[in-house]
């Protein structure tokens, strides 16, 4: 048996491939990682802005909730290894976490570089090889494996695991080659688009309020004028459009939806319009004062300006001489403003690819295809994407170490 003979053979160094190395290796089966950039992990070490969000602190039940359709699929590796056996695991790593902001967890360094090294470390000393810069041209399936070319090398291999990641960041190397290789060998594929996606918006008022930022507000996406969809949380003004939690947990959707898309924006889902139509009435409101004022005081003030203007008031029309309707349409405004977008930012500002490898073609238990014997998929390659938070990375841990696992007891 060559180098390039192995046991286990697995396609990406991310965070499924590395964590599926380490629980492959550790049973003495000869494991060999093949990645086509020059750097391990390099996903890893740019997620949460270098800090690396590896997971959310919540219940598997709430993860589970968290990923929609693909929840049922994910439920097994999720229970297997979940948020706080995560979190375990990497303390035994040397990587200790800590709850951030709106439940994100993070390495009490706030440097991405540890989780990736430990993922390293742990793989390396487990017994895996890891070679850079060998990028899987083909795969054949043969009667006792498969055969992977890697520009001049070829490699055999009993089990293949493809965790080569989905079309986010393609600067970072991740341009879709799993799909092309999962393809060749039989599997078929739901449109990757980009998820947690900034939105692109055209309407001139949006873009002259870059750089204000929203603790809180609820963007509801509008299909063929219904409801398809709803996000809540920070929302970012930007030169182009929206970015932030709310905006990029919808860009998946709106990447997919083909017709006109508008999204009605709640700037304060934690105010009723009733409660707003009474502020407003109040002696709690000094008259003499100007509407964009006293609306100020429920959002940044150049937004308020521009609410105002928008409800079709004078921004300096004193609050008491609002007339009904005029307050109505203001508290209309504050309550769903509508907004057409023009689109998203693309894979090249994408954290994740929404779309991939059909989840009814693998085992939500082993990650092993149902259709090719001996090849296993996990991580992003996989038609599964969740909200921002952690939750991603965590779905790549769990299927990664559940593919290990399955490949280490074949």
């Amino acid at each position: 048996m060559t180098d390039n003979d192995t046991d286990l053979l697995v396609l990406g160094a991310g965070a499924a491939g590395l964590m599926a190395a380490a629980c492959a290796a550790r049973s003495g089966a000869r494991t060999l990682v093949l990645e086509k950039g020059p750097r391990t992990g390099i996903k890893v070490l740019i997620s949460g802005g270098g800090h690396c969000n590896l997971t959310h602190d919540c219940s598997v039940r709430a993860m589970v909730a968290a990923f929609g359709p693909a929840g049922p699929f994910l439920e097994p590796s999720l229970k297997a290894f979940s948020p706080r056996a995560l979190r375990r695991h990497f303390e035994r790593l040397g990587v200790a976490t800590c709850v951030g902001e709106r439940g994100k967890v993070w390495p009490v360094s706030r440097r991405a570089r540890d989780v990736r090294d430990a993922l390293v470390t742990d793989a390396r000393e487990a017994g895996a090889r890891i070679r850079l810069r060998s990028p899987a041209g083909s795969v054949i399936r043969r009667k006792t494996g498969f055969v992977v070319e890697s520009l001049q090398e070829r490699f055999r291999c009993r089990y293949l695991l493809i965790a080569t990641g989905g079309m986010s960041y393609p600067k970072t190397g991740t341009s879709g080659d799993g799909y092309a290789l999962a393809g060749s060998l039989g599997h078929g594929l739901v449109e990757p688009v980009p998820g947690l996606v900034p939105l692109v918006v055209e309407a001139k008022w949006v873009r002259s309020l870059a750089g204000i930022a929203l603790p809180d507000a609820l963007l509801r996406f509008l299909g063929d004028d219904e409801e398809a969809g709803a996000a809540r949380g920070p929302l970012l003004f930007t030169h182009v459009g929206f970015s932030g939690p709310a905006a990029l947990d919808l860009g998946g959707r709106i990447a997919r939806h083909r017709g006109r898309t508008v999204v009605d924006i709640d700037w304060r889902p934690d105010v009723s319009p009733e409660s707003l139509d009474r502020w407003l009435r109040s002696g709690e409101a000094p008259g003499s004062r100007a509407v964009k004022r006293q609306i100020s005081e429920w959002v940044p003030e150049r937004l308020a300006a521009a609410l105002v203007v928008l409800a079709g008031i004078p921004p300096d029309r004193p609050s008491a001489q609002l007339r009904l309707e005029e307050r109505r349409s203001l508290v209309d405004v504050l309550k769903a403003t509508r907004v057409e977008v023009a689109g998203t930012r693309g894979f090249s500002r994408a954290e994740v690819t929404a779309g991939g490898i059909p989840l009814e073609e693998v085992d939500s238990v082993t990650l092993a295809s149902r259709l090719v014997p001996g090849l296993f998929l996990a991580g992003e390659v996989l038609d599964y994407d969740g909200p921002v938070g952690g939750y991603n990375l965590q779905a790549a841990f769990s299927t990664g170490r559940a593919a290990g696992l399955a490949m280490r007891s074949g």
